[in-house]
């Protein structure tokens, strides 16, 4: 898992779950790689700095 804005890369559990802490407002892409696969990107909005997202 890498977050494309701020150089940031996370460990993926193997559920596929991942978290990424203190994020301020504003918008990113999450980009996930996996072996054979092409790279998967999604836009977020965090509208807030205490929020939660689930994907």
């Amino acid at each position: 898992m890498r977050l494309l804005e701020r150089a940031l890369d996370g460990p993926v559990q193997a559920s596929g779950q991942f978290v990424i802490g203190l994020l301020q407002r504003g918008r990113y892409t999450v980009e996930i790689t996996a072996e054979g696969r092409k790279p998967a990107r999604q836009s977020l909005t965090i509208p807030s700095q205490s929020y939660d997202l689930v994907f």
